[in-house]
């Protein structure tokens, strides 16, 4: 009876601990997918389940491609554009302002990269280290470096800073925005009137260079068919 009994106790024991290996196991497993799901960025179900494998790769790899993507897109729909141009300007809520003034410095770094693509902005690269830049490469030639610096601190007020963005911040801004305009329209126009004119007198340079040549030809072909000429009258 006695040995009846124990081998009962060993069987249970061991389906006792079969079970709680397997309970171990699956607690296991579960903490080192709830921290591998943490650590990755992306979805937390699995993406193309029960498709072919290089469909899911394809899928993989598109989604690891979006933290490379980069915009920056426009704040203001149309017709919160339009209210700007109404007569209710001055009573329009601060956070309007500082949405206009965003999109306006996008406008002209768009305008600038129309113009000459190699000054053009870089996404990622900083907004104040950017118009600094370009105004150590002469772009805006008339412009005070504490006119630029006023302009940038109006904007990193209005993209960063807590405190209130007036109307009367708004209109600061405007006015410097229109000066940097049009610098800007002023010194390209003016830099490609001096390209152009350069161009054109390289170009008469090689016309007078080519001209004693062309004389010089014209000539020789001149006296050659006259003596040519004289030889066959005289024979």
């Amino acid at each position: 009876m006695a040995s009846q009994l124990s081998g009962i106790a060993i069987i249970l024991f061991i389906a006792f601990g079969s079970v709680t290996v397997i309970l171990l196991f699956i607690f296991a497993k579960r903490q080192i997918m709830r921290f591998a799901l943490r650590s990755r960025r992306g979805p937390h179900a699995s993406v193309g389940s029960g498709a072919p494998k290089s469909l899911c790769r394809e899928i993989d790899r598109r989604l690891n491609a979006i933290d490379h993507i980069k915009s920056e897109p426009w704040l203001l729909k149309s017709t919160n554009k339009q209210l700007f141009e109404s007569e209710d300007i001055t009573q329009l809520t601060p956070h309007l302002y500082r949405m206009k003034v965003i999109d306006d410095v996008k406008e002209l770094c768009r305008l600038i990269k129309k113009e000459n693509i190699a000054k053009s902005r870089h996404i990622q690269e900083d907004v104040l280290h950017y118009f600094v830049r370009l105004h150590r490469n002469n772009v805006f030639l008339n412009i005070n470096i504490q006119v630029l610096y006023k302009f940038l601190s109006l904007y990193e007020h209005a993209r960063y800073q807590d405190e209130v963005f007036s109307y009367q911040e708004y209109c600061q801004f405007t006015e410097l925005l229109n000066e940097l305009k049009k610098n800007f329209i002023h010194s390209y126009d003016a830099s490609k009137s001096a390209t152009e004119n350069t161009h054109f007198a390289e170009k008469n340079l090689k016309d007078e260079s080519f001209e004693p040549l062309l004389i010089n030809t014209f000539s020789s072909s001149t006296e050659s068919l006259t003596n040519k000429f004289t030889n066959e009258t005289t024979v």
